[in-house]
């Protein structure tokens, strides 16, 4: 035994230079293939949510897998490495504590429904022309975990001359309110005091989300109640156009009762969630009241599925429509790679193919679509959103111009060839995906 090992100390001394060149070797050959596998899982990162998730809003995060049984915590490596993972090979966390959801009923006083009202019917005055005309409102209901999301998509559409005098936003938070108008004085914001478990991210908390959902559905019944044209939306949405000439031929033409955003192409679902088109009426509060009534029956948590229910069942001689994909369309558009992101510009896409809130920032910062610095509105970031993505004939109404168009050849070579680049690298992401899926 000793002389065996002598003859290994030997070999290993006497060879020492080639061991550390092979070593060295190997490590140039795997490095390559590593880094390109960790950046796939990068770009391919995309949490795996079952479909039934996809359509509550967008106030909720995704949830790990639990082992009912055991109280474990599970979490794959798919998960944990990207959506590259070489299988759901589950990590185990053991004797993790698992808390059951305090059964916890959302509140609101009435007065403070009526302060809602109130500023809706005075915003809705504000724009009456004639006593033909049915002026419309963009609505959003929103907590304080949505607050920098709100103020991106302010920035967003700050541009767009008929949007933020029309906008009524619904804060869970007086402080939210005050940095609202203190930014754009325009908009008409109220203050819904929300307990504070509900005036943050719900997390595992089905609960609250089936709560705070019905609260949503139950302002927008009290809105069509008073006879309010509104379309309500979340402010994870992308805005590319402005969409007041869609919103106003539909409510004009009164084809419908009530006009929902499409589900993805790879959906089952006719509808989605949001955005919604409401027209009063009182086939559409019958309609809002029976959506809350099922969702605070528990049994139903999926807002899209009881939309779907609800419209292709008919309830209440209810005229359901659902806008074009290529003009609202849903975080399916997220997925495209640059070059076939510029073939479709619909008006407003919905980032709503993630949960947590942290995933849909992050999402838009690596797409260069999150417009804030510091907390604050940036110009340039904007403007490079219109350049890329926005119609010309907006990007001009806007007096923005895409400055790489007279740099002449050369710069106009680089950026072709970067976009090509780019383009190659989510067809190789997507070429992978199906690798792995089959």
């Amino acid at each position: 035994m000793n002389e065996l090992l002598a003859e290994i100390l030997r070999y290993f001394a006497g060879n020492y230079q080639k061991i550390f060149i092979r070593l060295l070797l190997i490590y140039v050959l795997l490095y390559p293939i590593v880094a390109v596998y960790s950046i796939l899982g990068i770009w391919g990162h995309k949490r795996i949510l079952e479909k039934k998730e996809l359509g509550a809003g967008p106030l909720v995060r995704e949830r790990p897998t639990r082992n009912q049984y055991f109280g474990e915590v599970q979490i794959s490596w798919r998960h944990s490495l990207g959506s590259w993972g070489f299988g759901d090979v589950p990590i185990r966390f053991e004797k993790a504590i698992v808390e059951k959801e305090k059964q916890e009923r959302l509140r609101i006083r009435e007065e403070q429904i009526q302060d809602v009202l109130l500023a809706a019917r005075d915003l809705s005055n504000d724009l009456l022309v004639d006593l033909d005309d049915r002026p419309f409102l963009f609505v959003t209901i929103i907590n304080d975990a949505f607050k920098e999301m709100t103020m991106n998509w302010l920035c967003n559409v700050q541009p767009f001359e008929t949007i933020l005098d029309r906008t009524l936003i619904i804060a869970g938070s007086r402080k939210d309110c005050e940095k609202i108008e203190e930014q754009y004085s325009e908009v008409s914001c109220v203050h819904v005091a929300l307990p504070a478990s509900f005036n943050g991210n719900f997390e595992e908390r089905d609960g609250h989300r089936r709560e705070f959902t019905a609260y949503r559905m139950m302002i927008l019944e009290r809105l069509a109640g008073i006879g309010l044209n509104f379309f309500y939306f979340d402010t994870d949405s992308l805005w590319l156009r402005d969409p007041f000439d869609l919103l106003q031929n539909a409510t004009e033409t009164e084809t419908s009762d009530i006009a929902i955003g499409a589900a993805g192409p790879d959906e089952e679902q006719q509808y989605s969630s949001d955005p919604l088109l409401i027209l009063a009426s009182n086939r559409t509060r019958s309609f809002l009241a029976e959506a809350r009534r099922l969702l605070e029956k528990g049994k139903e948590l999926d807002l899209k599925h009881i939309m779907n229910k609800l419209c292709l069942g008919n309830f209440g001689d209810i005229k359901c429509s659902g806008f074009e994909w290529g003009d609202v369309a849903d975080g399916t558009w997220f997925e495209y790679g640059p070059l076939q992101r510029s073939l479709h510009s619909p008006y407003i896409v919905n980032n709503n193919r993630l949960r947590e809130i942290i995933d849909k920032t992050a999402h838009q910062e690596m797409n260069k679509m999150w417009l804030l610095k510091k907390g604050k509105c940036d110009e340039g970031l904007r403007k490079k959103l219109f350049i890329e993505y926005g119609v010309k004939e907006m990007a001009r109404k806007l007096k923005y111009t895409n400055e790489k168009e007279n740099n002449g050849l050369w710069r106009s070579t680089l950026h072709l060839i970067e976009q090509m680049w780019s383009s190659f690298r989510w067809n190789l992401g997507r070429t992978f995906r199906l690798l792995h899926i089959f």
